[in-house]
């Protein structure tokens, strides 16, 4: 005699025991907690507990969720690799766009080819200019070199005493021995004539 129950007989005036209320449930398609068996709403339908992002690709997919509620994002794809150029720490999946080429480069600061842009060093530094004429007055005076390679030419001007200039040479050629030490017959004693000195000392004279 229930009227709420699934067997509820109006012509019944006597309850036998016999309700059935198996067909109460939401019978609303489009909640989380729909019921296609239930013949009666029991007003129980739930629309927020089963909502989320579907998209299986999404960076926020919810394997629990059944009904998607657009707040799908894919902002969390990008290279993932620490060692790329393009490496992006807040990226979480992958997208296959890792560069390893782009900020390749020298990225020794004292090397002659330097590169500031680049981030990883691909062992091309190249000190090269470094060495040469370090000699500020010489014709071929190398500013950035560091190291004297005794390659120093001088102008006729240049000629120290004791010493012509020589323009089949392009060097000054030495006329006395009075500057025994003048081995590049520059008229002065430096850099140039240590170098030439150590690099033949210990060899014996013919």
């Amino acid at each position: 005699t229930d009227s709420a129950a699934c067997n509820f007989d109006p012509q019944a005036n006597f309850d036998d025991g016999s309700c059935d209320y198996a067909c109460l449930g939401c019978t609303t398609s489009t909640a989380c907690n729909y019921d296609p068996s239930a013949s009666i709403d029991d007003g129980s339908c739930d629309f927020t507990s089963c909502l989320g992002c579907t998209n299986s690709t999404a960076c926020n997919f919810d394997s629990s969720a059944t009904l998607d509620n657009g707040t799908c994002t894919f902002d969390c794809y990008g290279c993932t690799d620490p060692l790329a150029c393009n490496y992006n720490s807040t990226s979480t999946l992958d997208d296959g766009t890792c560069d390893y080429l782009s900020c390749v480069g020298c990225t020794d600061a004292s090397a002659c080819n330097y590169d500031s842009s680049a981030t990883i060093d691909d062992g091309s530094c190249d000190y090269s200019c470094l060495i040469g004429c370090t000699y500020p007055d010489a014709d071929n005076y190398n500013p950035q070199a560091i190291e004297d390679d005794g390659s120093c030419v001088f102008g006729e001007g240049m000629c120290g005493p004791g010493t012509l200039w020589d323009a089949s040479t392009g060097q000054c050629v030495g006329t006395d021995s009075s500057c025994l030490g003048d081995f590049d017959n520059s008229g002065i004693i430096d850099t140039g004539d240590l170098l030439t000195f150590l690099g033949a000392f210990g060899q014996m004279c013919p």
